[in-house]
């Protein structure tokens, strides 16, 4: 905006890419950001630097370095990656949005990134959407500037609109064009990301190793149970993932990934155990099997199950019989199916 239409506050610069690189206001403040291909990871402010952990898309923590002290803050986050909580060892702070991302607070805070994992200005409290492209203010539920792709192209005919009046189910991360949140999962802009296999950790592998060394003459917990109700459940815990199989005479039963048994065999320590659907049932009495799979629980409790087992190759309607027993016993009412080609 020209400076004749009111007082200079700011001055923005980019790079090469068209992605805002620094603010200089006009006091002599100079922040600097840095990227990871398009994701905002680190900014420096004079003696202060503050940087963002994140796998995928997910917001895991951030670094807060002044002068020669570290602070590591946690980061709780919502599916639309909006930071709501900043948790550290002194404080656990609360951030709340309304819909179009307004900060209802009203204050300044450690994180970094705020609604829908953007950064917000310090000087204006909008949001540079598409790292510097447009410039939208939830204040006033609008951006700044008209889009370029209006009204012919995708920006469609309202030319300020954000998020088309629907900021609850769709997201803009371009400042050009919104989409579903749920397409942007299925295009992968915002997919779930990969479990890390810590067995070929060196570090998790010694300790796993220790810990064997320690507790090799004692039992080990087992790693297949019955579930019978949401206490037996938890033991998946958010984020984790387990087989299954339904048996005829009304048994759930789980073997869950990751837990480890310990064998001798080969010499093979503290092997990772990953017991397939047939040993599930070895010590059953009724061995029919109606559904079998994979489950695995999100982080804000949907259970989601699929028919993946090449040992009883399931149909894809079997996994109806699982959610029917999931909310029968009241273990969860948010159940999602997939279907998997076990013939693939």
């Amino acid at each position: 905006m020209p400076a004749s239409h009111g007082i200079e506050l700011c001055h923005y610069f980019y790079d090469p890419l068209d992605r805002l690189i620094e603010t200089t206001t006009v006091n002599g403040g100079k922040l600097r950001r840095f990227y990871c291909k398009d994701r905002l990871t680190t900014e420096i402010q004079g003696g202060v630097k503050r940087t963002v952990f994140q796998q995928s898309v997910y917001l895991l923590a951030q670094l807060n370095r002044k002068d020669d002290s570290d602070e590591i803050s946690f980061l709780a986050t919502d599916e639309g990656r909006s930071v709501l909580q900043v948790i550290n060892n002194d404080s656990h702070v609360p951030l709340m949005y309304s819909a179009y991302g307004y900060d209802l607070r009203g204050g300044s805070y450690t994180s970094l990134l705020k609604f829908n994992g953007d950064r917000s200005d310090s000087v204006t409290g909008n949001y540079s959407l598409g790292n510097g492209c447009r410039v939208f203010s939830p204040l006033l539920m609008r951006f700044i500037s008209p889009d370029r792709l209006s009204p012919f192209e995708r920006g469609g005919l309202n030319s300020y609109v954000y998020c088309l009046g629907d900021p609850i189910n769709r997201s803009d991360e371009t400042g050009q064009y919104s989409l579903l949140k749920s397409v942007l999962s299925l295009l992968g802009l915002r997919k779930k990301p990969e479990l890390f296999d810590l067995r070929y950790d060196p570090e998790f592998r010694a300790m796993l190793h220790e810990e064997f060394m320690s507790t090799k003459h004692k039992e080990v917990e087992p790693t297949i149970r019955i579930i019978r109700n949401r206490k037996d459940f938890e033991y998946i815990g958010p984020g984790g993932e387990a087989k299954f199989v339904l048996t005829k005479s009304g048994k759930l039963i789980t073997g869950k990934l990751w837990d480890y048994a310990y064998r001798q065999k080969n010499n093979i320590e503290g092997a990772f155990y990953l017991p397939h659907h047939g040993s599930l049932v070895a010590n059953q009495k009724s061995k029919q099997v109606i559904s079998a799979g994979y489950i695995r629980v999100e982080r804000f409790g949907e259970v989601v199950i699929n028919n993946h087992s090449g040992h009883y190759n399931p149909t894809f309607e079997s996994l109806s019989n699982v959610k029917k027993y999931l909310e029968k016993n009241n273990i969860s009412n948010a159940v999602k199916l997939i279907r998997f080609d076990n013939k693939a």
